[in-house]
C-alpha cells in the first residue's frame, strides 16, 4: 500500500483542484497561497498512515487512522475560532482534510467520521464520488465559458455591425 501512495495523492490533489474549480474559483484566482495550502492539506492529512505502515500502532477509526474523522476539521476550525491571526491559514487547512474526505468516503474502506467515538464507517458507491465529480467540473467548465464568452448582442444594436 505505501508505494501506491503518489497515485492516492494524484487523486486527492485532483479531486481538491475540480471541487475548488467549482465551488470556489475565486480562491483559484485571488488567493494563490491558500489555494496552495489546502491543496498541500488534501494529501498532507496521509502522514497519519506512516506508522501503521511502519507496524507500530493498530489501524483505528474502522480501518483508517483516528484523524481521518470530522475530528480533525472541526478542530482545525475551533483553532480558526480562537486565533484570529490564522484564521485563513487554519480554514485552508480545515478544507484541504475535508476535500481529502471526498476521495476516502468513497474508496478503500471508507470512513468512519466519528471516529474514535463511532467506529461505523461510511463508504459511498465510487459511482456516486465519481459522477459528483463529473458534475462539478461541468459546472466549473460552464462557469469559466460563461464568463469569458463575450457578451451577447441584440439586433438592432449599432455595435453589432
Amino acid at each position: 500500500m505505501p508505494l501506491l501512495g503518489p497515485l492516492d495523492w494524484v487523486g486527492h490533489l485532483a479531486t481538491t483542484g475540480v471541487c475548488l474549480a467549482a465551488l470556489a474559483p475565486e480562491v483559484l484566482r485571488r488567493r494563490q497561497r491558500l489555494l496552495a495550502l489546502t491543496a498541500a492539506c488534501s494529501v498532507a492529512i496521509d502522514v497519519d498512515h506512516a506508522p501503521y505502515y511502519l507496524h507500530l500502532t493498530a489501524l483505528g477509526g474502522g480501518g483508517r487512522p483516528v484523524t481521518h474523522s470530522l475530528f480533525t476539521p472541526v478542530a482545525l476550525g475551533v483553532a480558526a475560532l480562537l486565533v484570529p491571526r490564522w484564521r485563513d491559514l487554519l480554514l485552508a487547512a480545515a478544507a484541504g482534510v475535508c476535500l481529502h474526505f471526498v476521495r476516502d468516503v468513497a474508496t478503500g474502506p471508507g470512513l468512519a467520521l466519528l471516529a474514535p467515538l463511532d467506529r461505523h464507517r461510511t463508504l459511498l458507491p465510487y459511482a456516486v464520488y465519481a459522477g459528483a465529480l463529473a458534475a462539478l467540473s461541468a459546472c466549473a467548465v460552464l462557469r469559466d465559458a460563461r464568463r469569458t464568452s463575450p457578451p451577447a448582442r441584440r439586433a438592432g444594436d449599432p455595435s453589432a455591425r
